[in-house]
């Protein structure tokens, strides 16, 4: 009985997808790269996510959101 259930276990971790890693090291199953050219914001470089929303990266290295309307791309 425990054969019976190992196979479709290990069949069906095989089928799932995989952890890409990055450039920096970080493991992500997105591969989305951010507008380029959307504007500036306080002299930061605007980007658009893959949902449509602008942002830029402040001095932490985080994104901090904008207007959509800001972004010109």
């Amino acid at each position: 009985m425990k054969k019976l259930l190992v196979i479709p276990i290990v069949l069906l971790s095989l089928a799932l997808p995989k952890a890409t890693t990055n450039a920096t090291g970080s493991s992500s199953y997105s591969h989305f790269i951010p507008s380029a050219d959307c504007g500036t914001y306080k002299g930061k470089a605007l980007n658009r996510g893959p949902k449509g929303g602008c942002y830029y990266i402040n001095k932490n290295g985080n994104k901090t959101y904008v207007d959509r309307s800001l972004c010109k791309c």
